[in-house]
């Protein structure tokens, strides 16, 4: 077992924490960065694949990095965010039999739409209300064309 010294002096950051930043809505050109393996968010039924994207409008909020969320299916629906993204920064519907590897995002930019995030109280007498603006963050929710790549 640890001391208590040792672990007051441990790092227990949140990659995730890194994305939550607050910028206007609006459309941005976005570039890809990277993307995280599939993790379960709310539960073992629901797993997401988070993509971060880097903002290279230039401007005040040039280089700030947000977030996107998929869910996670074995197969991709042609209905589902993920599909379209996909096939948007393929050029092409897949194939048959083809893996849709995020691969297809890379050294590409893309003209997105952000959106704000603005988290609900779950519980107590504030139930359904928004949180305080402090806690709201921003999203790329849609990638709409690709600029360049």
């Amino acid at each position: 077992m640890k001391d208590r010294k040792s672990v007051e002096n441990e790092d227990f950051g949140c990659p995730i924490l890194d994305a939550f930043m607050y910028v206007p809505e609006g459309i941005y050109d976005v570039a890809f960065v990277r993307y995280d393996r599939p993790v379960n968010v709310f539960g073992p039924d629901e797993r997401r694949i988070f993509f971060h994207w880097k903002i290279v409008t230039p401007g005040e909020y040039f280089e700030v990095q947000l977030f996107q969320s998929f869910k996670h299916y074995e197969r991709w629906g042609t209905q589902s965010k993920y599909y379209r993204c996909w096939c948007l920064a393929a050029g092409q519907r897949p194939r048959r039999r083809t893996r849709m590897t995020p691969d297809v995002f890379k050294g590409k930019i893309f003209k997105a739409s952000v959106e704000i995030v603005q988290p609900k109280y779950e519980d107590g007498p504030f139930k359904g209300k928004s949180r305080p603006e402090a806690e709201w963050y921003s999203v790329v929710r849609n990638l709409l064309e690709i600029i360049a790549g």
